[in-house]
């Protein structure tokens, strides 16, 4: 089973939000525990064995004590799912051997991937470094330097490289902000692709690797942290054994050693037809970030980054070239400090190539990230290994604090979702919740709300004015009602922890729980922000005091009208 959403009970296991949830409010799970519940779930009904969650989930490079680290990470599975070992509901364990999910698993419906039109931005804004060229040999390599850091950072691209355009999405934007804390960070594009020269003979080795040398010759780097991804993993390899006095230490993300060691020959050519009948479609997409595969906005920036990057003959004839690539029989000499991050479900460069690696390079750091993604399309992902490089590079980590904002609230979802879901049938449910987010965007549109995030059959949105956030919130109600839905809607209004694109913190947990205790049809809201909107003829009624679980204190709620 592989579902964005999986669904079992009251509880909700998201894999994009890596988060599990109760009646849609989000619990407090430590990494280990959920990394093991997504393991169990994706063997649903089947023994999981002991050795096989130690090596899935810490590896077999880790030395810890076995028997204690699992049945701690299920005794915490258990408190957070309430679940009974002597009778179990969700995980029943076999004696000796291992565990077994048992409770019923449906993954959630398809529906609309929220829409983030305007998130994206190709215009280069004033603060951008300009691009210069460094010259290797007689080819031009384009390059840009960020930050100003006591220490470099030279990343060396995958598969595709544009200054402009590749770096355009928000979470690139986020790693490049993380890392520029702490570093100077040096990009570049490949010779034959983006803003460097387009060549036309074959590309070797020892040529991608003198455009290293180059490019930190211009800007005057003696020696930096060498972070290479995908196919600048094998670059970034050869570069450090060849020049280690040049190298201080090296990151590989989503790397390999050899293409070989994944696909035959004919799979590669078959692949290799595929990508240049359909290059500028955003044809890598479906594989390189299957979880953003129908979001407008990335496909678009797929098509952009194609087109821009390379022509159709070109990649392929630097993809055929890449499958000769093999750096296997030279991992042993790496000598430098060396960190290995690889996504678990990665397609296009499995999580076992990240292994390999990790495995071959002498006293190698080696950590795995939750999703299927290749390239890194969430805050959370590129978060995640910021810390770890930070961690890695200067002994400590000094993250910034997220931003701090005064937002209303709106948590809202559909009424008996689940029900209606399975009487209506998979094609029918989904073109309702479309014409439902249809309904609710639009809303947002005129009230000047914020989407922040769907949930399997609702949705988080902020407002800059609590009153905007309550006729909004009824505006919906009322419209659904239209398309035979009923809403529980909660809102509030407090400081909200701004992290990227997401929003985390206190007043997003009291509005879910607003919401779930809501009737249908019902918008409930806080006495604080029924006495923010103070003389704007809105009305309410009251709903007495309620207890949240979680949450401390007594909370007066108001219904509004």
């Amino acid at each position: 089973m592989s579902a964005d959403i999986s669904r079992f009970a009251e509880f909700e296991l998201d894999r994009d939000a890596y988060q599990l949830r109760l009646k849609g409010r989000p619990l407090q799970l430590e990494r280990i525990p959920l990394d093991l519940l997504f393991l169990l779930i994706d063997r649903h009904g089947q023994l999981v064995t002991r050795g096989e969650i130690f090596e899935r989930i810490w590896g077999k490079q880790v030395f810890v004590d076995t028997d204690n680290a699992i049945n701690t990470a299920i005794r915490k599975l258990r408190r957070a799912l309430n679940d009974d070992p002597d009778s179990p509901k969700f995980i029943e364990t076999v004696q000796a051997r291992g565990y077994r999910f048992v409770a019923a698993v449906t993954p959630a419906l398809s529906q609309p991937a929220p829409s983030s039109e305007s998130k994206i931005s190709y215009e280069t804004s004033p603060d951008t470094p300009p691009v210069r060229y460094a010259r290797s040999g007689d080819i031009h390599i384009a390059y840009r330097v960020y930050g100003a850091g006591p220490r470099d950072i030279v990343m060396i691209p995958g598969t595709l490289a544009h200054l402009d355009v590749f770096w355009a999405i928000p979470s690139y934007q986020r790693l490049l902000k993380r890392l520029t804390a702490f570093a100077r960070v040096i990009i570049f594009d490949k010779r034959g692709q983006g803003l460097s020269d387009r060549v036309v003979a074959e590309q070797t080795m020892e040529e991608r690797i003198d455009d290293v040398r180059a490019v930190m010759d211009a800007a005057g780097s003696r020696s930096a942290t060498i972070y290479g991804w995908s196919e600048g993993g094998p670059m970034s390899i050869m570069f450090a054994a060849t020049h280690p006095e040049r190298v201080t230490a090296m990151i590989l993300y989503g790397a390999f050693a050899s293409v070989k060691e994944r696909a035959s020959r004919e799979e590669h050519e078959a692949r290799l037809t595929d990508i240049e009948k359909h290059w500028g479609e955003a044809v890598l997409l479906r594989t390189y970030a299957p979880s953003v595969a129908n979001d407008p906005a990335m496909i678009e920036w797929g098509r952009r980054m194609e087109r821009a990057t390379a022509s159709p003959g070109s990649i392929v004839a630097l993809l055929r070239a890449n499958y000769e690539i093999d750096v296997r029989h030279i991992l042993p000499t790496v000598k430098v400090p060396t960190l290995i991050m690889h996504r678990i479900g990665d397609g296009p460069v499995p999580v076992a190539s990240g292994r390999y690696l990790a495995e071959h390079i002498p006293q190698a750091m080696y950590s795995e990230i939750p999703g299927d993604d290749h390239f890194v399309t969430d805050a959370e992902t590129a978060d995640f290994i910021a810390d770890k490089i930070e961690r890695f590079v200067t002994g400590g980590l000094h993250r910034p604090e997220p931003d701090r904002v005064l937002a209303t609230v709106m948590f809202t979802h559909i009424v008996d979702a689940i029900e209606r879901a399975t009487t209506m049938g998979e094609q029918r449910w989904s073109e309702l919740l479309r014409r439902f987010y249809e309904v609710l965007r639009n809303e947002l549109a005129t009230f000047r709300g914020r989407e922040i995030r769907t949930v399997s059959d609702g949705l988080l949105a902020t407002f800059d004015g609590p009153a905007r956030a309550i006729r909004c919130a009824c505006s919906v109600r009322d419209k659904v009602t239209r398309l035979g839905l009923h809403l529980r809607t909660g809102l509030h209004t407090g400081e909200c922890d701004l992290s990227g694109d997401n929003l985390h913190g206190i007043a997003v947990d009291i509005a879910a729980a607003f919401a779930s205790i809501a009737a249908s049809d019902q918008v409930m809201i806080s006495s604080t922000v029924k006495d923010l909107v103070a003389g704007s003829n809105l009305q309410f009624a009251d709903r007495g005091t309620h207890a949240l679980k979680d949450i401390p204190g007594e909370w007066r709620l108001f219904e509004a009208r």
